[in-house]
């Protein structure tokens, strides 16, 4: 199976998240995970205390300071602009594709 709007997300949260290389501690957990542990999290409707680490997916205080450190970079607000950006100019594309096809295919279409 191909990559998702999850995956698609996860790569422009990544993106967009300003984060230090390396440091002290454990490896932060995967963005990826994240967005899949926020999408349970809404869809349950549970306490953050229930939403359990599963693999892939991320427990609740994890996902809680990393909305946290999100919240404090702006990097929802960021990321959906940056989607909003690649929804519209995906669009101007496809329209300036029909445009041009049309645009050519007409005097052809009328002469004949």
């Amino acid at each position: 199976m191909g990559p998702t709007v999850l995956d698609l997300v996860a790569r422009t949260i990544g993106w967009v998240e300003r984060r230090s290389a390396g440091g002290r501690g454990r490896p932060p957990v995967p963005t990826a995970a994240m967005v899949r542990a926020l999408v349970a999290f809404t869809r349950g409707g549970r306490r953050w205390e229930v939403l359990l680490a599963t693999p892939g997916r991320a427990r609740g205080s994890t996902l809680r300071r990393r909305l946290m450190a999100w919240s404090r970079q702006a990097v929802l607000a960021r990321v959906h602009l940056v989607l909003l950006r690649m929804a519209r100019s995906a669009a101007a594309a496809r329209a300036w594709t029909l445009w041009w096809t049309v645009y050519r295919s007409g005097p052809s279409a009328g002469a004949s």
